[in-house]
């Protein structure tokens, strides 16, 4: 008598869920890994382009730093540095800080902020940075040199890695 024996493989209902289930989690969290790697970047990214194409007034200004800078930290992953002066409650104290720095050869930037307070309501204010710098000691040298005009305190340095 030839007899054979034979092994089925067998999945329950409950096991071919709980795999399903895994499948699921794992790609459910690769997605949210790769979103939130890519909102890193495009911060990044924004970041550079509304500090370096941007003034004062909010118009394109062609003669801070030039775009060659910004492709340049995108493509070969320099650093840049730049440096938070100061912060206003008012547009027009801001603004105659900047002009005022202006007339003696420095060229600074106005970023507007929205925050909300504790309480919940909204409010605007205006910080004062410098231009993007490759080289971080021209940029200390650069606050140094706009302290002696104005008193400055907690000046923050950023680094952005490309």
């Amino acid at each position: 008598m030839n007899c054979k024996h034979s092994v089925d493989f067998i999945i329950t209902r409950r096991q071919l869920s709980s795999v399903f289930a895994g499948i699921l989690f794992i790609l459910f969290f690769s997605f949210i890994g790769g979103y939130l790697a890519h909102i890193y970047v495009v911060s990044q990214r924004d970041y550079l382009v509304t500090n370096v194409n941007f003034g004062i007034t909010g118009q394109k200004n062609n003669e801070s730093v030039g775009a060659h800078i910004v492709q340049g930290f995108i493509d070969k992953k320099e650093s840049l540095h730049s440096a938070e002066l100061t912060g206003f409650g008012t547009y027009k104290k801001a603004c105659n800080f900047i002009e005022e720095l202006d007339k003696k050869g420095f060229s600074l930037i106005l970023n507007e902020h929205k925050s909300c307070t504790p309480q919940g309501s909204d409010i605007v204010w205006y910080q004062v940075v410098t231009d993007l710098y490759e080289d971080k000691n021209e940029l200390v040298t650069l606050v140094n040199q706009v302290r002696q005009h104005k008193r400055l305190n907690d000046v923050r340095f950023v680094t952005l890695q490309g």
